[in-house]
């Protein structure tokens, strides 16, 4: 009988499949590419056994004349790209003159288990009882983690919506809003081991433990609801039977959608895209976002409930359709109801829930548009290394994901109109919107497609609208009313429809000749499709304002709404004439590059966490949105100035610690930094003698500033203080925030809490920038403890930051200050696993990821 050939090998949490020329660690692709690749695998099939530097050149380099040095080279790789540390190798060993060795023990896997193989298997299960457990764990708690992750955005839309009605929250309402919480948490662990990561398999092993697991937790989740029930037993609360019907519903489709996705029977039948991408998101975000914004509604009447049947007629009817006909079905339904459901806004109750469910299904389709990005990109990249798939597949992944991406940023405004949403939720997610378009616009195509921080990307755009949704519930009360939106009228209407015309005639006239998959190639027709239905769109609202009674709320929002469209159609415009003018080669391409740096240059996040620190307080004790963002212009004008006047005195240490900057990339220029720097403290200093009120409000601005200008003569002459003059400053803005709002004294501890947050994080990021530091001649806290009792102390700092926090928690006694304070408290301890782990290979994730809890930290101001 010939011998079977292993399908893919795993090692530690890796899984490699030489024939697919992939390499897996926990469902993420490793980079690991041509005969550093090869080299893995001559390693890894020898499974522990020397491999010679002649075996190596035969097997790697067969028929070529290459010398011993390329082995070395790829070796040096291959550590790099799995974290293997050459002083104590925990995956390859030199064997000094004669090779190489892997130190990982392989178990090899095959597409179809013989005779052969099932023994060996059974065998190894009697010799050591205790391995199978073992084995079978890392999977298991694997696809658990990962359901409870996704369920996180569900749950987050659900509370999100709750917080935005009307009616104020109580507290007896959290223990029935467990319940569906609970219920998704179910359906992910079901969806998570339906669509698993390429690195697992569905071995007859592994099913039986993912049924066993979620078995478990499905007993779990029963006791974890009666417990949510009991206290609603001994409390005064009134279920009605709307009520009861809807939490019915709503856990009942997320236990049975998820068991329909979990039977093994249904797997191959089912359409991916569709139950992957398109229904989970709908039925779990979209259903969880509008049973949030109905709560107290649904409590009064069942309904509300309309809205849901109606969704669920059309995943019932459309179950057997092919992917074109779903498509046409979906659209046409939906553009029925909404066309419906507007002339009868006015007068019909029902009509308006069915409006609100729309905008939440928009809400959730545009959430959904962040997950086709990880898709894409392992499509992408898949392609690079297998002949077989259609190399134009990724490509058309790419155009629908831009294609949603307008659709959804369209859509949305216009529902915005009947949801409970302000301004202030529209006006941020225009800002989110222009981001994520041109991310995906520029950098979802080609070679870009096969980055493997695109799960990053996912994680960035999505968590940072899922906040949005929760931030703006803390002012929800903004009066629409008196936004001062004047412009829709039929003049602004008439204007920038004749604009979006002329510069969609190019698009109009290739739709007439072309596939509109070849027009669409080009992907600046996107941008005038944009700016033409967005104009159109703002006809449809000028009729609907004259439908609405004046000075009512939805009135405002349709302005609000107008102002959206022609604002975006406007930056449409401008986008097509930058386009029709840097057509030259390589122009488009330094301009882009030239803007990445300044972002770069500015660390966008930074900057926005301390122009937060003063915006948001100032938003919430009642200032305008313009007086608030004037309060917080000098803060960020001097933290743009600082930044740029360290990478420019900086930039020949940033070649060996952060080679990504803006200076050392090439991205810009040390006398454009300089300059940027100059201007932006300039104006800085200017903006603060024009906004202060008060003596105080100009010293705070004033030491800010001194502060940032002068942190380099610290970092020259006294290295050690950097730290400490970089927390103080940081602090400032807080400080500012809690004297010039009037915020009660327990906010006091904010800022000293900050100052502990960002001393921690400044001696962790020393730690990683020993090395030019080291070459620079500066001193720097870890040369002096050293790397490990540096790390202790700057966790230990962010954690007595967060516990500085605990007088505040006393003093407000509110959920979501009990809420912040703990979830700060496990972001910083989730974190410590993270900078250890695997060598130290995810430490700069880990520093980057500590903004979370200081941007949780700033959201107290509205506890």
């Amino acid at each position: 009988m010939p011998k079977a050939t292993p399908t893919y090998f795993e090692f530690d949490d890796y899984a490699l499949i030489p024939k697919e020329r992939l390499l897996y660690y926990r469902g993420e692709t490793v980079d690991v590419k041509g005969k550093d690749f090869d080299v893995l695998v001559c390693l890894v099939e020898n499974d522990g056994s020397l491999v010679s530097k002649r075996k190596f050149l035969d097997e790697v380099w067969p028929n070529e004349s290459v010398e011993e040095g390329n082995i070395t080279t790829c070796i040096s790789k291959l550590r790099k790209a799995i974290g293997d540390d050459p002083n104590k190798p925990q995956f390859i060993k030199v064997i000094p003159g004669h090779g190489y060795r892997f130190l990982k023990k392989v178990k090899k896997r095959y597409s179809s288990f013989s005779e052969r193989d099932t023994e060996v298997a059974s065998a190894a299960i009697d010799e050591a009882p205790g391995a199978e457990s073992t084995a079978r764990r890392p999977n298991s708690q694997r696809f658990m983690w990962r359901g409870f992750t996704y369920a996180l955005t569900s749950i987050a839309a659900l509370f999100a919506g709750y917080w935005m009605q009307d009616q104020p929250a109580k507290n007896d309402d959290y223990f029935i809003l467990a319940i569906p919480s609970i219920t998704s948490i179910f359906f992910f662990m079901c969806y998570a081991e339906r669509f698993p990561p390429p690195d697992l398999e569905n071995t007859e092993v592994e099913i039986t433990v993912r049924y066993d697991a979620i078995r478990n937790y499905a007993l779990v989740a029963f006791l974890l609801i009666v417990i949510a029930l009991i206290p609603t037993y001994f409390l005064p609360y009134d279920f009605s039977f709307s009520l009861v019907l809807t939490l019915m519903v709503l856990s009942g489709l997320h236990v049975s959608y998820g068991i329909f996705l979990f039977h093994d029977k249904n797997a191959k039948a089912l359409p991916p895209i569709r139950h992957q991408l398109v229904w989970p998101v709908i039925l779990l975000i979209g259903f969880s976002l509008y049973f949030g914004l109905s709560f107290h509604a649904l409590s009064d009447s069942s309904i509300a409930l309309v809205p849901i049947g109606l969704v669920l007629i059309l995943f019932f009817a459309t179950r057997n359709h092919s992917k074109a006909k779903f498509l046409v079905v979906s659209l046409a339904y939906f553009l029925l109801l909404t066309i419906a459901a507007t002339l009868t806004s006015e007068y019909w109750l029902v009509a308006r829930d069915l409006l609100l469910m729309q905008f939440c299904v928009i809400v959730s389709a545009y959430l959904a548009v962040f997950e086709s990005w990880k898709i894409t990109s392992d499509i992408a990249r898949r392609e690079e290394n297998v002949d077989l798939i259609d190399p134009s597949k990724a490509e058309l992944y790419s155009l629908a994901a831009l294609a949603a991406l307008m659709l959804s940023i369209w859509a949305l405004p216009f529902f915005f109109i009947f949801s409970q949403y302000g301004s202030l939720f529209l006006a941020f997610f225009g800002v989110h919107a222009f981001f994520v378009f041109i991310i995906w616009n520029y950098l979802g195509q080609g070679e870009k497609l096969k980055f493997k921080h695109w799960g990053y990307g996912k994680i960035a755009a999505g968590l940072t609208f899922i906040l949005l949704l929760v931030l703006v519930t803390i002012q929800n009360s903004l009066p629409n009313q008196d936004s001062g939106i004047t412009i829709a009228n039929w003049s602004a209407f008439f204007f920038i429809f004749v604009l979006s015309t002329l510069i969609a005639l190019p698009l109009i006239f290739r739709l007439r000749d072309e596939k509109v998959a070849v027009v669409f190639s080009d992907r600046i027709n996107f941008t005038r499709a944009l700016s033409l239905i967005a104009s159109l769109t703002c006809l449809i609202l000028l009729f609907l304002s004259d439908v609405f009674e004046k000075g009512t709320l939805f009135q405002a929002k349709t302005q609000l709404a107008f102002a959206f469209y022609f604002l975006s159609a406007c930056l449409c415009i401008i986008a097509s004439v930058i386009n029709f003018f840097t057509k030259k080669p390589g122009f488009g391409k330094a301009i882009l590059s030239s803007f990445v740096g300044f972002v770069i240059l500015s660390r966008v996040v930074t900057t926005l966490l301390i122009s937060l620190a003063v915006f948001l307080p100032s938003v919430y004790v009642g200032n305008s949105l313009l007086k608030s963002t004037y309060f917080a212009l000098p803060f960020l004008l001097s933290a743009i100035g600082g930044f740029s006047l360290n990478d420019y005195f900086d930039a020949d240490k940033d070649l060996i610690n952060k080679p990504y900057r803006a200076i050392p990339s090439g991205r810009l220029s040390k006398q454009f930094v300089l300059f940027a720097s100059m201007l932006s403290i300039g104006l800085g200093i200017g903006t603060a003698f024009l906004v202060s009120n008060t003596g105080f409000q100009l010293t705070v601005y004033l030491i800010c500033i001194a502060g940032v200008a002068t942190y380099n003569a610290f970092v020259t002459y006294l290295s050690l203080t950097k730290t400490f003059l970089t927390s103080a400053v940081s602090s400032l803005p807080i400080l500012f925030s809690v004297v010039v709002f009037d915020y009660p004294s327990a906010y006091l501890f904010l800022p000293i809490a900050a100052s502990c947050f960002v001393l921690g994080r400044e001696w962790l990021m020393d730690i990683r920038d020993m090395d030019g530091d080291s070459q620079s001649r500066l001193v720097t806290i870890p040369m002096k403890l050293g790397s490990s009792k540096t790390a202790v102390l700057g966790f230990g700092l962010q954690l007595l930051g967060a516990l500085l926090l605990l007088p505040l928690v006393f003093f407000e006694r509110s959920a979501i200050s009990i809420t912040l304070f703990f979830l700060i408290i496990a972001s910083v301890i989730v974190l410590v696993p993270l900078w250890s782990i695997r060598s130290g290979m995810f430490q700069r994730r880990a520093i980057q990821m500590l903004w979370l809890p200081m941007f949780l930290g700033l959201l107290f101001f509205a506890a």
